[in-house]
């Protein structure tokens, strides 16, 4: 190979080299540029007071906890959630049978109220701590369609639940968030302490 081409194939691999370099300066820009992700907002953890069990929901998240059996955190549009949180003097020492009394009752009153209710899984589980958990999912209504999930614990006397509701219509975009809402909710002692 003469000089002369050598020079030349040497001007061809660094003009292939400066157009690498331009193009992933291009990219790096472009994804710089680009629509960044909104930032998420921070987490806010619930302590019952009176009843020690504890949640994590989304910092954006209000709270109507004005009833302390009753405790609501709640999102408004486009997802629409409602995560509630109950506590009730348990009628049964079995944790299964009192879901069993739960779904008959839930049941009999969607079907009162001439709205379709569907069990869609039940299981069985523990936290990490070992406490056990009953795990219920459901499908309400025509037309307008309800999607819940309720968790429930049975500690000593008493019974503690932790329900997620939407619309079947958004639950599969909302469903890692409940998730993780679900997940983070610990039941209270059973003496109402910590």
């Amino acid at each position: 190979m003469d000089r002369r081409e050598a020079d030349r194939a040497r001007h061809h691999r660094l003009v292939v080299l400066v157009l690498a370099a331009i193009a992933v300066l291009v990219s790096v820009s472009v994804a710089a540029a680009g629509p960044q992700p909104a930032p998420q907002p921070a987490s806010q953890t619930y302590r019952s007071q009176q009843y020690g069990w504890s949640i994590t929901v989304p910092g954006d998240w209000t709270i109507d906890d004005s009833n302390p059996a009753d405790v609501r955190f709640m999102t408004g549009n486009p997802t629409q959630v409602l995560i509630g949180v109950h506590v009730a003097t348990a009628w049964s020492q079995d944790l299964e049978h009192l879901v069993d009394q739960v779904v008959a009752y839930r049941a009999k009153m969607f079907l009162a109220a001439g709205q379709p209710y569907t069990i869609l899984s039940r299981t069985s589980g523990r936290l990490g701590d070992g406490t056990s958990y009953v795990e219920i999912e459901e499908r309400i209504g025509a037309g307008v369609v309800g999607h819940a999930r309720l968790r429930f614990f049975l500690l000593d006397h008493t019974a503690e639940a932790v329900n997620a509701e939407s619309f079947e219509t958004v639950w599969a975009v909302i469903s890692d968030t409940v998730n993780d809402i679900m997940g983070s909710f610990r039941p209270g002692a059973p003496d109402g302490g910590s």
